[in-house]
């Protein structure tokens, strides 16, 4: 494939470089016309070109029209989701798709073309979303194409002065190209380096190509409603790659996808009190989620190029595990959606994890509920019953609303945990920022990569953890490299001092109980009743540990903040390869059998034995015995 399919069109006017490559004019069309050549020739094989004829039912390529229907069949789109912003948000994202369509002159855009978009409007626009371009563009700024497009794509933005220029521009060089003139340079717009006997198009000295067509991106303005609306679109295509496509589920994937779209739009600004500027775009997502648009539009257009696959991302319909255990009946439990992880929540984890080194895969094939608290009640040793025997990464869920002063003053449990628990904001400081409201749900996820255990003395881990904020804004928090403290940031206590991540091992002497939270730390009293989330950019004490790297986002890098909330619900999930799955299998058929076997007792039948064994979970008005 490489930097051009076809010979390039006789120059107007060659001179040759010393480096042996030479530079020729070329006419506005006739670069146009083999750039569209390259971008084919780099996007699609014969093969996919023939199926893509063949669903379009037509006979070449060529700048044929595309019905809305066709497009939302090529892309394994809903026609219809019980939702206005959902037909809003295809419509812009097709706009989007025009602009990056007249490249490499992508100021020739203009809003008032309502004409349908075109297979060379696709095909192009995939070579820069598929990120084949890198084959012809290395180092090229995708961020900023993208960024370009979606603000042109706004129907009420101002025409930009750049168009205007550039229709000068064309018409000026237009009548130089007639001209019979003997000199060129490389800054002239049409004037292109040409390398070898093909004489293939050098596309990274097209002045278009350098300049973004000169359009001033410093005058462009993102809506936050479109980016959020993008966003969400593409959390919903992923959605649907992992997940059933019935009308229910296809409805509330999109409304699970607004929430975290809204949630990941605030690590730009959590303000966004005005309009989004490039360099807020730019380096809000290459600090939070550097890979999603990648990865997203390379799904969304998985249905018109076929060999463009996502990485990281099961299509399976069926869990591949999912076998019946013939001897005890037990059945190795199907991916369902909790309160707290759904097909959604899958899309946001995965793409949020692309950002880190020590990135894993989530999927529904890989992820099993261990410990629910509304089902399994929120105690401490039930979770510890739950989870301990998973020798494998968990991803540990738990959500809650925001404390509010009535609770703080008055409820005994909280103000107990309270003084055993450092403050940090004096009492004559406003401890609430500005972003955060009563009125929040806050949810945290903690990866852990580690089996778990108890560790009262010695906390474990290793340097693989992380914290994601979830609600009600995303962050990341890294483990922080440090040969000292060899990312051992969890511990699981049972003498009533509970979960902490980020945490130094809290104090329990003389009946004295109290905890040592970390800079960066997540903590949960030992009722799974409450819990804080610390960010201290000043460190709390002389002796606190930093276990985890501080928020890159911008406005909270160097803020001091607490999330303190009474937690509503809490889960824990294991994340398997199939070797953990299948072991974890065999715990659970060796476990149902103890169950088959201590049904068969009589325990009506037994006096204090039976009292013993309600003590230790194996009899009871639970189910049928211990399980994990």
């Amino acid at each position: 494939m490489g930097q051009g399919t076809s010979k390039t069109p006789s120059p107007t006017t060659v001179q040759s470089k010393a480096d042996g490559s030479n530079l020729e004019s070329f006419t506005k069309s006739q670069i146009i016309d083999s750039f569209y050549k390259t971008c084919l020739s780099t996007v699609a094989s014969y093969f996919e070109i023939k199926s893509l004829l063949t669903k379009l039912n037509i006979v070449n390529l060529e700048d044929q029209p595309i019905s809305r229907t066709d497009l939302l069949g090529l892309f394994k789109l809903p026609e219809d989701v019980e939702n206005e912003e959902y037909s809003e948000t295809l419509n812009f994202l097709f706009e989007s798709l025009k602009v990056l369509g007249k490249s490499p002159f992508i100021a020739d855009y203009r809003p008032s073309d309502s004409s349908p978009i075109t297979t060379n409007t696709l095909i192009i626009s995939a070579f820069f979303h598929s990120h084949t371009f890198e084959k012809v563009l290395p180092d090229y700024d995708y961020l900023k194409l993208l960024f370009i497009s979606l603000c042109l794509a706004d129907s009420t933005a101002k025409k930009d002065p750049a168009s205007e220029a550039n229709e000068k521009v064309t018409r000026n060089v237009e009548k130089k190209a007639s001209a019979n003139f003997t000199e060129i340079h490389i800054e002239d717009p049409y004037v292109c380096e040409v390398h070898g006997e093909d004489k293939q198009i050098q596309w990274l000295t097209v002045k278009s190509i350098q300049t973004f067509d000169e359009i001033d991106i410093t005058k462009l303005r993102l809506k936050w409603k479109d980016l959020t609306n993008v966003i969400t679109l593409l959390l919903f295509i992923l959605s649907m790659a992992i997940g059933p496509r019935d009308d229910k589920d296809v409805n509330l994937y999109w409304a699970e996808s607004v929430k975290y779209a809204s949630s990941m739009v605030k690590y730009l600004d959590l303000d966004q009190s005005a309009d989004v500027t490039f360099p807020v775009f730019k380096s809000g997502i290459e600090r939070g989620f550097p890979k999603f648009f990648q990865r997203g539009f390379q799904l969304f257009f998985s249905g018109l190029l076929d060999h463009h696959k996502v990485k990281a991302v099961e299509v399976d319909k069926e869990p591949k595990v999912e076998t019946g255990i013939k001897k005890s009946g037990a059945k190795f439990p199907k991916f369902k959606p909790s309160k707290l992880l759904s097909y959604s929540t899958i899309a946001f984890l995965s793409s949020i994890s692309l950002k880190l080194s020590n990135s894993m895969i989530f999927s529904p094939q890989n992820l099993v509920k261990l410990y629910s608290g509304s089902e399994a009640g929120f105690s401490i040793r039930s979770l510890e019953s739950k989870i301990f025997k998973w020798q494998a990464p968990t991803i540990f869920l738990v959500s809650g609303k925001r404390l509010k002063n009535k609770t703080i003053t008055t409820n005994k449990r909280y103000q107990q945990f309270n003084d055993e628990f450092p403050r940090y904001f004096r009492s004559h400081q406003e401890a609430k920022r500005p972003w955060q409201s009563d009125n929040d749900k806050i949810t945290y996820a903690v990866v852990v990569s580690q089996p778990w255990r108890i560790s009262n003395k010695k906390n474990f881990g290793d340097e693989n953890c992380f914290i994601v904020s979830i609600e009600p804004h995303f962050d990341v928090y890294q483990s922080q490299h440090n040969p000292v403290l060899k990312g051992q940031s969890c511990y699981f206590n049972t003498l009533g001092l509970g979960i902490g991540f980020g945490n130094d091992q809290p104090i329990n002497k003389n009946g004295v109980k109290k905890y040592l939270p970390g800079d960066v730390s997540l903590t949960i009293e030992s009722n799974l009743e409450f819990a804080v989330f610390r960010h201290t950019v000043t460190p709390s004490s002389s002796n606190s540990s930093r276990y985890f790297d501080k928020s890159n986002q911008a406005q909270l890098s160097q803020e001091d903040f607490e999330d303190r909330f009474m937690i509503t619900d809490l889960e824990v999930w294991g994340v398997g390869s199939m070797k953990e799955l299948e072991e974890q299998k065999r715990q659970w058929e060796w476990e149902a059998k103890q169950a088959e076997a201590r049904q068969s007792v009589n325990i009506n039948s037994l006096g204090e034995e039976r009292a013993f064994l309600e003590m230790v979970g194996l009899v009871g008005n639970r189910g049928s015995g211990g399980s994990i």
